[in-house]
């Protein structure tokens, strides 16, 4: 036999508070900032020894994208120019917490959480 524990079930715990620790990454912070009621850190992934390479998944979710045979062409490079923007950059993050422009341009977020997590760019390599 098994017993079996739901996706929802295991954020429920956490955000109750009877959970120490939850793998998850980024993209939880939105859900977890609105039903926690205490203050929530992270820690980058552990690696086998120290001084070990680091690793991080920038997860690409939310990619566009242009039909070559678009009636629209031109309009939609202007609106894909604006999206890989700094400014969109910065826009994205902050609205989505969790959710991080690829952009190289360095991003100041709003959300401590999410700005714990982008700092980790520093130290880890991206898959």
């Amino acid at each position: 036999g098994f017993e079996a524990q739901t996706y929802p079930d295991s954020q429920n715990l956490f955000t109750l508070g009877r959970a120490a620790i939850y793998p998850a990454g980024s993209w939880e912070i939105g859900l977890f900032n609105t039903q926690a009621q205490f203050k929530m850190g992270a820690f980058p992934p552990p690696v086998e020894r120290a001084g070990d390479t680091c690793y991080i998944s920038d997860h690409t979710d939310i990619g566009m994208g242009l039909n070559a045979a678009s009636k629209n062409a031109d309009a939609a490079k202007t609106f894909l120019s604006w999206v890989a923007s700094p400014d969109f950059a910065t826009i994205y993050a902050n609205a989505l917490p969790g959710f991080f422009s690829l952009n190289s341009a360095p991003v100041k977020m709003e959300d401590p959480l999410a700005q714990e997590f982008v700092s980790w760019r520093g130290k880890c390599k991206s898959t």
